[in-house]
């Protein structure tokens, strides 16, 4: 059997981890992963199926979009056999979601597919601690096993590695790009340098299945005597600047902070007489200089928890008042926001600040006891 040609002009990490997926699994003909300039600047794909001896060529802007259509090709594969990829049969091109085009060269026809993102960013949180002795995450034992990795060093036996990258392999083939290394109940001392540590050795594990590592914090993480959550204190700036830049100096592809504002009895801006506004636009506009973004979980503020309106309010007031690099993460799992109209209201009422929703996939906790919808 011929061993098919895997080809690649881009050198990046990511391009490499496609080159690797297809040369382990695919079965058709020679591929070309190209780079190409001309398309959208996103995480979109265009494949040009090859047959009768041609070549199968990827094009994407973005070495990730390389990787995506790796993986579609692999799931084609996989689900409809090989045929269907040049001919319309097997359902693909049919009932497929991408098939879009016929493109003519030389007399002869070659199927064309693509696919574009419709939002940029995909997030999965998994809601772990990370707090020694409790990896506990949604569903038992936390699965990163923070206690595993050395603080000191940043390093990680192989067989956590493993698991890692058959997670991240996992969430690249379905197109996740970010995930949450922890969950909403958050210590001070995720920030501090050894477990920044092992967030580095969990992001490089991230990295070549072009997966962003992101952190769940509190604004009322500075310590050493500073008005901690004070957003307006410029102690508290400057703690926030240092800390920024110690964590882009060990992850360089950092995603950002999830924010939970006033969340568990933790002190938020409010306490000072700022609105949440304050506290979430410190934060962005010093990860903004990086590429890094700032996702709002919207329980509420200003002690609203319990009431659907007042939390509404607090959210939907500061509308238009965030940074450009903030976006709303509408949590509908909390009491204040479980009736699904509140959610629409909540929507409705952004009209100039990013929205996302939250969709739990574990029944770790549903505040109520109501299921998912």
């Amino acid at each position: 059997v011929d061993v098919p040609e895997i080809k690649a002009r881009d050198r990046s990490v990511i391009t490499r981890t496609a080159v690797r997926e297809l040369s382990a699994y695919w079965h058709g003909g020679d591929v070309l992963l190209s780079i190409d300039n001309s398309m959208p600047d996103n995480d979109g794909f265009r494949i040009e199926w090859g047959g009768c001896g041609r070549t199968t060529v990827v094009k994407a802007r973005r070495s990730s979009g390389l990787l995506y259509g790796a993986y579609e090709m692999l799931r084609v594969q996989q689900t409809f056999g090989i045929g269907a990829m040049t001919k319309r049969v097997g359902g693909y091109g049919v009932a497929g979601r991408n098939m879009e085009e016929d493109k003519h060269e030389g007399g002869s026809c070659v199927r064309v597919t693509s696919s574009f993102p419709a939002f940029s960013y995909r997030l999965l949180e998994y809601n772990d601690r990370i707090v020694e002795g409790a990896n506990a995450g949604c569903q038992g034992n936390g699965m990163l096993q923070w206690d595993d990795i050395n603080g000191g060093r940043g390093t990680m036996g192989i067989d956590l590695k493993e698991r890692i990258t058959a997670y991240a392999r996992a969430n690249a083939s379905i197109g996740i790009n970010g995930c949450v290394l922890n969950g909403a109940e958050v210590a001070t001392d995720v920030l501090n340098s050894r477990y920044l540590n092992k967030a580095r050795a969990v992001a490089g594990s991230l990295r070549p299945y072009g997966i962003r590592a992101y952190l769940s914090v509190s604004l009322d993480s500075p310590v050493g005597g500073l008005v901690a959550a004070n957003p307006l204190d410029a102690s508290v700036k400057d703690w926030w600047k240092k800390k920024i830049k110690e964590i882009y100096a060990k992850i360089p592809d950092f995603g950002g902070f999830i924010i939970n504002a006033d969340y568990a009895g933790l002190l938020g801006p409010d306490d000072y007489g700022h609105s949440c506004a304050d506290g979430v636009n410190l934060l962005a506009n010093l990860l903004a200089q990086y590429g890094g973004i700032v996702v709002w979980r919207g329980s509420c503020c200003n002690g609203n928890g319990g009431s659907v309106m007042p939390a509404v309010t607090d959210i939907t007031s500061i509308d238009g008042l965030l940074a450009s690099n903030v976006i709303m993460q509408l949590n509908p799992f909390s009491r204040a926001f479980q009736p699904i109209d509140t959610c629409i209201r909540m929507l409705d009422g952004m009209e100039k600040t990013p929205a996302m929703i939250e969709c739990r996939l574990t029944d770790g906790f549903f505040a109520g006891s109501c299921g998912p919808y």
